[in-house]
C-alpha cells in the first residue's frame, strides 16, 4: 500500500523535470537518431555496391563460359574479327557459321548476341547471355586480333567488362584457345 501511495503522489504532484533535463534528453535522443540513420544509410549504400559487384561477377563469369563454349570449337582458319573489334565470325566445327557481336539499339548497348543458321535455313539471333532487363548494366567487349598458336590452333584475346551507366564495374582480359583442327 505504501508503494501505491508513492505512485499516486508522484502522478498528482505538480513538480516535473527541469528544462535542462528535458533538453538534455532531447539532445541525446536526437544524436542517437542521427547515428542510427547515418548507419542505415551507409549500410544500404554498401549493400547496393556489393550486390552490383556480385551481379557483375555472375554476368561476367557466365559470359566467359558461353564465349569459350562457342569459340573453342571454331575452325582456326575461319575466324574473322570485325574492323570495329566488336564482332567475330567463325565456322563452328559442328554447327556451321556463327557470328558473335555487340548489339546496339539507338546508341545504347544491348549486350553480346549470337547469330547462326537455325532449322529450315532461318537465321537465328539471340542474346548470348540472358540477364535481368536492366537498362544500365551490360557486357562490353573488344576482340583483339587472333594469334596463331600453331597451324592448327588459334588464340583469341578478348577484353570483357561489365558496365553500369558508363562506369566499368569489373574488367577482365580473357584468352580463348581453339581446339586442334583435324
Amino acid at each position: 500500500m505504501n508503494e501505491e501511495s508513492n505512485f499516486f503522489r508522484k502522478v498528482n504532484s505538480k513538480s516535473g523535470f527541469t528544462l535542462t533535463e528535458t533538453l538534455s534528453t532531447l539532445l541525446i535522443i536526437s544524436l542517437v537518431g542521427i547515428m542510427i540513420s547515418a548507419g542505415i544509410g551507409t549500410a544500404i549504400k554498401v549493400y547496393c555496391q556489393v550486390t552490383k559487384y556480385a551481379e557483375a561477377q555472375m554476368l561476367l563469369s557466365t559470359t566467359m563460359i558461353l564465349l569459350e563454349d562457342e569459340l573453342i570449337y571454331a575452325e582456326p582458319s575461319t575466324i574473322k574479327v570485325s574492323s570495329s573489334k566488336d564482332a567475330i565470325t567463325f565456322c563452328h566445327i559442328e554447327d556451321g557459321e556463327k557470328t558473335i557481336f555487340e548489339k546496339k539499339d539507338n546508341g545504347k548497348n544491348k549486350g553480346i548476341w549470337i547469330s547462326y543458321d537455325g532449322p529450315n535455313g532461318n537465321i537465328v539471333t539471340e542474346k548470348l547471355v540472358s540477364y535481368e532487363e536492366k537498362e544500365s548494366i551490360y557486357i562490353d567487349w573488344k576482340i583483339d586480333d587472333p594469334e596463331s598458336q600453331t597451324d592448327k590452333t588459334m588464340v583469341i584475346p578478348i577484353n570483357l567488362s561489365v558496365v553500369d551507366d558508363s562506369e566499368v564495374i569489373l574488367p577482365i582480359d580473357l584468352t580463348i584457345q581453339t581446339l586442334k583442327a583435324e
